[in-house]
């Protein structure tokens, strides 16, 4: 039964109850512009890592995420929707011909990001991204 508060409800994709529901946290509930969100069960396990070295510079970037922000008519993701996120760390990055630095302080959802260039599979400076649903 609807209580009007943020939180864990079930919903039922395109009304359809003959399907199983999704369990999904509704935030901003009493708003004009309610959204919906996955609750991931360990924030250390969805993550986005990006090292500095190579052309990036700065410190390591590690963005962890607690829900993630669902569609529920269509069941996509939005993986930039930091509602539910932290991040830590920021990385300056350049590019090829020198005339553009990227400036990044969160980075989206199963993002795996490094400037190490071709350094392979040993290389200590390289992205990552752990994804725990």
């Amino acid at each position: 039964e609807p209580s009007g508060a943020d939180g864990e409800y079930r919903l039922w994709a395109h009304g359809d109850r003959s399907q199983p529901p999704l369990e999904l946290f509704c935030h901003n509930v009493l708003s004009a512009r309610p959204t919906e969100f996955v609750s991931l069960r360990n924030p250390s396990t969805n993550l986005s890592y990006f090292p500095p070295g190579g052309a990036a510079r700065g410190t390591v970037l590690v963005s962890s995420f607690s829900k993630l922000r669902i569609c529920p008519w269509s069941l996509t993701v939005k993986t930039d929707d930091f509602t539910f996120a932290t991040s830590a760390g920021e990385v300056l990055q350049s590019y090829w011909n020198g005339r553009r630095t990227l400036q990044l302080s969160e980075l989206p959802f199963a993002t795996a990001r490094d400037a190490a260039g071709h350094g392979g599979a040993t290389s200590p400076n390289r992205g990552q991204a752990q994804i725990d649903l």
